[in-house]
């Protein structure tokens, strides 16, 4: 029994629930604004341009409670209609939210605050391009797509600072809705303790024989009061916590960690490792996202360069080329002199490129990035399983890689149009489109590394100094 206990987690629990009234709440609430006000900006972007028009039943949305977006497929014919009208609901919820939701920390119980989430969390903002795996973001990824290649460049900035408000908002709004969502697990096991446990007579067990408790507890709990589902993992604390040997050990920690305002230290830091971990994650994904427009540009340069090629070749090249069969056999290498500008000394510089050598590369590398987008591949398996000094070198040599095939591929999308007779440049197929979306990914995979390091070094001096997550010193 644990009776005291119950006491001492009840005081503690109604100070860390008004402190979480003051502070938590208030911060959910403040950038649940922040984040409207983003969805506004992209929207509305969207809509000036033309990209997608706005949805004549926007005002038709009977919202009564909070609730995430279909993400249902739909026929291609009415993918434009169906986003338009899954982005006016996003809207009207977060607008529900805003103004008419009662935020208070014992109404937002355990169900309440995963529907905040699951709605909160819908479009994959860190993921958005043409090609995510969530429906829904993919649709949206392709009109923003579309409606980079109409703005100029100060345009262009404005929405992705939208964009990267939309991931710091999503990601600090989530960060907010699971601080409340560790008092309301306590809150769930008080009173599971008050109406139900205090009043059996159960005597420790070994944690072999937790399952029969927990299921004891279950038929205890359909006829009480308690109205929230049953979580078999939360129960199954309640008894590591009151009905084992350690028990007292385990109730001492959660009632500190209260306390503290946290989670043991233990799971802080392992939290924050895996939190690193998941932005350097985020970025192997944001540059593997390149993998397809790598894939379209070797298709398509490969056509420019057999147009190219068909050109009338003068006597000279003709007998070079006999006399390269003749010495080695086989093929000569189609070699092309392209140019391009260093983007920090605006200098311009000649390379010699082995098309076909080059184009084995890039559909190589494309293959391999394709694979780590496949969560369930080996290769994606072993990057998560791999640590952060073994992810970052792989992260920056790809990120580099990807940056040099940029340039080439770029070098020779301008080498095909300048080059080829007039006559044949019509047949010439551009790749400015697959070339930007390269770009993006370029950029995004270099925040999210840049990210990483940053934050890794500040833990790393904080560490030095002996500063602890409380902002206190060491002795």
């Amino acid at each position: 029994m644990a009776s005291r206990f119950t006491e001492q987690l009840e005081q503690t629990l109604e100070a860390r629930r008004a402190r979480l009234e003051q502070h938590e709440i208030s911060g959910l609430k403040d950038e649940l604004r922040v984040f409207h006000t983003a969805y506004n900006g992209i929207v509305q972007l969207l809509h000036r341009n033309s990209i997608i028009s706005e949805d004549p039943y926007a005002h038709e949305h009977k919202i009564s409670g909070v609730d995430a977006p279909e993400n249902a497929k739909v026929p291609e014919g009415e993918k434009e209609h169906r986003l338009s009208s899954r982005l006016s609901y996003y809207d009207a919820m977060l607008d529900y939210v805003n103004n008419y939701y009662q935020f208070n920390v014992e109404g937002l119980s355990m169900p309440e605050l995963k529907r905040l989430a699951d709605m909160v969390g819908f479009w994959k903002w860190n993921q958005l391009s043409p090609h995510s795996s969530h429906y829904s973001t993919g649709l949206l990824g392709e009109q923003v797509h579309r409606l980079r290649e109409t703005l100029d460049h100060m345009a262009v900035s404005i929405v992705n600072d939208n964009l990267n408000q939309l991931i710091r908002s999503q990601r600090k709004i989530m960060d907010l809705l699971k601080t409340i969502g560790s008092y309301r697990r306590e809150k769930y096991k008080l009173e599971v303790r008050q109406r139900i446990t205090e009043r059996m007579e159960q005597p420790d067990v070994s944690p072999e024989h937790i399952d029969p408790v927990v299921s004891n507890i279950k038929k205890a709990y359909k006829s009480s009061d308690l109205r929230e589902p049953f979580y078999p993992e939360l129960i199954r604390e309640i008894v590591e916590e009151d009905f084992t040997e350690r028990g007292r050990q385990l109730r001492q920690a959660k009632l500190q960690a209260i306390e503290n305002d946290s989670e043991p230290e233990e799971n802080k830091r392992r939290d924050q490792k895996e939190n690193l971990k998941s932005v350097l994650l985020d970025s192997v994904r944001a540059i593997a996202n390149s993998s397809r427009h790598l894939e379209v540009c070797v298709e398509k340069l490969k056509e420019s360069s057999e147009v190219y090629e068909s050109r009338r070749r003068g006597i000279w090249v003709r007998i070079k080329r006999w006399l390269y069969r003749t010495a080695h056999g086989g093929t000569p290498p189609t070699i092309y002199h392209i140019s391009y500008s260093d983007i920090t000394t605006s200098a311009r510089h000649t390379e010699e490129v082995d098309f076909h050598a080059l184009m084995n590369e890039v559909s190589r590398k494309a293959k391999q990035l394709t694979v780590l987008l496949n969560p369930n591949s080996s290769a994606a398996s072993r990057l998560e399983a791999a640590g952060e000094p073994q992810i970052l070198p792989f992260l920056t040599k790809t990120i580099e890689q990807v940056q040099m095939f940029h340039r080439t591929l770029n070098g020779l999308d301008q080498f095909f149009k300048t080059n080829t007779p007039p006559a044949q440049r019509p047949q010439i197929r551009g790749i400015k489109i697959e070339l930007s979306s390269i770009r993006n990914s370029i950029i995004r995979a270099n925040q999210l590394r840049h990210d990483f390091v940053a934050r890794q070094e500040e833990a790393e001096q904080m560490r030095k100094l002996g500063v602890s997550d409380k902002g206190s010193t060491g002795a």
